[in-house]
Order: C-alpha cells, then structure tokens, then sequence
C-alpha cells in the first residue's frame, strides 16, 4: 500500500447532513474509511443509506458538513471516480460473458480496450475465475456474479 494512502483515510466525513426541503435525512455524520476496508452502509428503510451514497459518489450535493476523498476536500467530481460501489443488485449484462462485463465496466472509466483486458485479466486471476472469463454471466454459480460487481471496487486497478 502507498505511503500516501496508508496515512490518509479514503473518505472522511464531518458533519455531513441532507435535508429535502425541511426534512433532514441525513443527521450529521461523521466516519472515516481508511485504506483497504470495506465499508457497509446498513440501516432500515428511509435512514438515509441511498442519500448517503449518492453525495458520496457526487451524484448529490451535501447540505453542509464536508468530505474528503483520498484526503483533498470535494470541490468537483475529478475523485469520484476511484470510487466504486456494488448496487444492491447486480447489474451485469447477462448476455456479456465475465470478461466482456469487466471491460464495459472499465470503459466507464475511460481505459482503452487493451488496457482493460489486461487488467481484466488481473482482476479474474485476483478473483479466482480466470478460468470463467469467457463464460456468460447466467453461466456461474451464486455469488460468482457477485464476485464479479465487487472485484472492480479494487479501483487500484483502475485509477492507479
């Protein structure tokens, strides 16, 4: 792990709050994520873990407290993406094979498709399915999809 990265939390929230009119959703949070957690966001229906995510990934804008990503405060969305997220349900292309689906994930991103195939390779091999590369995604076994929406969260593949 980078010394940059060891010392910094990946995200920092302070005080962070939504409100939608008068009605708060979020209540001033405060956590940190440090370098190589994986974080969960659980609550019941109507907490606020959708809002949440979406000022996280600057698809929204918070009411006020502030967050860092990768330590440099979030004035634009240039960070948001070395941020990855795995949805409640999957969202691969069922008629793509495994590989086909990384590829289309890292164009997202703007990686050429040489460079996506050799770190799609990476990532299989990361993942044990190297050897299901060219299978459909309807193909594999219960989690293995799964597996496949959370292997690009390793976004040192992809951004670094």
């Amino acid at each position: 792990m980078s010394e940059i990265l060891s010392n910094k939390s990946i995200v920092r929230a302070r005080g962070v709050r939504k409100s939608f009119g008068e009605r708060e959703v979020v209540c001033g949070l405060d956590f940190d994520i440090p370098a190589g957690v994986c974080f969960g966001i659980l609550g019941p229906n109507g907490a606020g873990k959708t809002t949440l995510m979406r000022m996280l990934v600057g698809m929204s804008p918070v009411t006020s407290g502030e967050y860092t990503l990768f330590g440099e405060p979030v004035s634009d969305t240039s960070l948001h993406h070395r941020l990855g997220v795995v949805p409640q349900q999957d969202n691969l292309d069922p008629d793509f094979s495994v590989l086909k689906n990384l590829m289309v994930y890292a164009n997202y991103f703007g990686i050429s498709k040489a460079e996506a195939a050799s770190r799609g390779a990476e990532l299989l091999e990361f993942a044990s399915l190297t050897s299901r590369a060219d299978d459909t995604v309807t193909s594999l076994s219960g989690g293995m999809p799964r597996q496949i929406c959370s292997r690009p969260l390793c976004n040192y593949f992809w951004s670094f």
